[in-house]
């Protein structure tokens, strides 16, 4: 649960999203510059400001390793539509079966590990780098950051 919601927070589109049609119950407008309106006074639906990991905000189990399994599904998925393979060819070349295609390119990623997700990647002939350093900020934990190079 929560993987489109993750996608959408990196900027991508779930296979399945579909167009908003009309406002939910507690939208009133969406702006493109927030810092413009005064949302101060609005006492019946307060707003609260999410984080960079959605699945953390959304109370989920394990937000960071979802995080990171969707960042680097995205990348997944975006080197098979590069190679514009159907999903029993990208099945051959992933060593799974269609079925689990499936399931990857709709981002039901619980049957996934990050291990595997990663393998898919140097199966799709691309460096996967794992880099190890201090935290930014003393004393707290550290954290797991996905980038892909292009």
């Amino acid at each position: 649960m929560g993987y489109a919601l993750g996608l959408a927070q990196l900027g991508g589109k779930h296979p399945h999203a579909k167009p908003w049609k009309g406002e939910g119950p507690a939208i009133f407008e969406v702006v493109e510059n927030f810092e413009e309106h005064d949302v101060s006074n609005n006492t019946e639906f307060p707003i609260a400001h999410g984080t960079t990991n959605v699945f953390a905000d959304l109370g989920l189990p394990d937000p960071v390793e979802r995080q990171t399994k969707t960042r680097l599904a995205r990348q997944v998925n975006e080197l098979l539509k590069q190679r514009r393979l159907k999903q029993v060819e990208a099945g051959r070349v992933l060593n799974i079966p269609e079925s689990k295609v499936s399931a990857l390119v709709n981002y039901r990623l619980d049957g996934f590990s990050v291990e595997k997700l990663m393998e898919f990647l140097t199966l799709l002939d691309q460096d996967v780098e794992i880099l190890i350093r201090p935290s930014r900020q003393a004393r707290s934990p550290g954290h797991v950051t996905v980038h892909a190079v292009r």
